[in-house]
């Protein structure tokens, strides 16, 4: 932030403030008298993309087989997008595989719960026509299994 303005100052015996601010957001990095960080981020309004994020598709198959690879949801972007976080559960223990444009991008396995979660932490970038799939394959012998899924982003 270019128009940053340094802070420093003495606000206790013993203790330091330094930090910077602009018209948004004041940081501030304290030390105690035994030297450990302190550190208060104090935030205007700012709008993060995190606080975007909505549901992008959702679906759910009923009676998938045993040993096959099945689509539960398919999501092509319209337009670029950010995937933050893709939610999958189902009746079943199973194998969960996502694939960007045909190609295998990250695999989970259930259990002991039947519900798990793959989080981007740097969320997974989609230019306009990417076709991602989020697949499942139990191995349940003579079970029908259900599954479902969600896919997050903005």
């Amino acid at each position: 932030m270019a128009d940053e303005e340094p802070i420093y100052s003495r606000i206790k015996q013993g203790i330091v403030q330094l930090g910077s601010t602009d018209s948004q957001e004041t940081r501030r990095i304290r030390t105690d008298d035994d030297g450990r960080l302190l550190v208060n981020v104090e935030t205007g309004t700012i709008i993060s993309s995190e606080s975007s994020v909505v549901p992008l598709a959702t679906n759910g198959v009923q009676n998938v087989t045993d040993g096959t690879l099945t689509t539960i949801v398919t999501y092509t972007a319209g337009a670029d997008k950010k995937i933050s976080k893709i939610s999958v559960s189902g009746t079943d223990y199973a194998k969960f595989q996502l694939f960007l444009n045909t190609v295998l991008i990250e695999t989970k396995r259930s259990g002991p719960e039947r519900s798990l979660d793959f989080i981007f932490d740097n969320p997974l970038a989609l230019a306009s026509g990417d076709v991602l799939d989020v697949k499942v394959t139990h191995y349940a012998p003579s079970v029908l299994a259900d599954f479902e899924s969600t896919v997050y982003g903005y």
